[in-house]
């Protein structure tokens, strides 16, 4: 990953191929990789939430709550805080 330069929009594009995978952490740091090179923040945002929502209905709540917890760290103004926050409760309710 360290080695990988590529244009952001690509960053997009590989996270997308890597979330159709079920690669979920590749696919989470591949938007994170397109936010830092300057992608749209609502898209990426948008994105991160697919790759939680993704992990969460395949039963990988642990790695979704980790998504959803750095989307609550990085846009913590986002109008999305209160579906995060709703998402990470529900999947620790769900906790066996």
């Amino acid at each position: 990953r360290k080695g990988l330069k590529i244009d952001a929009p690509l960053y997009e594009q590989l996270g997308r191929a890597l979330l159709a995978h079920r690669s979920y952490d590749d696919a989470a740091w591949a938007f994170i990789a397109w936010a830092v090179q300057g992608g749209d923040a609502l898209r990426v945002q948008k994105a991160v939430g697919a790759v939680a929502a993704a992990a969460a209905s395949d039963g990988a709540a642990e790695q979704a709550m980790r998504y959803y917890d750095y989307l609550l760290r990085t846009y913590a103004s986002s109008q999305f805080v209160d579906f995060w926050k709703q998402e990470i409760a529900r999947l620790q309710r769900a906790r066996p």
